[in-house]
């Protein structure tokens, strides 16, 4: 019984969990997000996508999120070293049509009352410009 009372106790102490944060191709993601969940616990990776973090438990549940990837959460029971986390891109992405760039701020397409143009790729190879005073 002073056994389980011992895991018990060590179970709700502060850890600190390490790990790399990475595509599913192996790639590291700098600037992902590490929250544990249910609190405003967090951190950022670095750019080779290494995090370490100090959670409430060692049985708390990470959350793992980056632009452009799906969040994944991922429960620690009892590990404090999570080697390699993976994401998988999103699966939805969201319509740029939906949102209008404007220099100084953003509009919904709908709410503008004047012309709106869009851009694309090709409109920015049409005339590479290798001089700057031809901008």
């Amino acid at each position: 019984m002073v056994t389980q009372l011992r895991a018990a106790w060590f179970q709700q102490q502060p850890v600190t969990v390490t790990g790399i944060v990475a595509s599913i191709t192996g790639d590291a993601i700098p600037a992902a997000t590490v929250n544990q969940k249910g609190t405003n616990v967090a951190t950022v990776t670095d750019v080779q996508g290494k995090f370490s973090i100090t959670v409430s438990s060692a049985n708390a549940v990470l959350v793992v999120s980056s632009v452009g990837f799906a969040r994944l959460e991922v429960p620690l029971s009892g590990r404090t070293n999570l080697d390699t986390i993976k994401l998988s891109p999103a699966a939805a992405q969201t319509n740029l049509d939906e949102v209008v760039v404007i220099g100084y701020g953003t509009a919904r397409r709908q709410d503008l009352t004047t012309a709106a143009v869009s851009v694309n790729s090709k409109d920015f190879y049409r005339a590479l410009l290798t001089i700057p005073c031809n901008l």
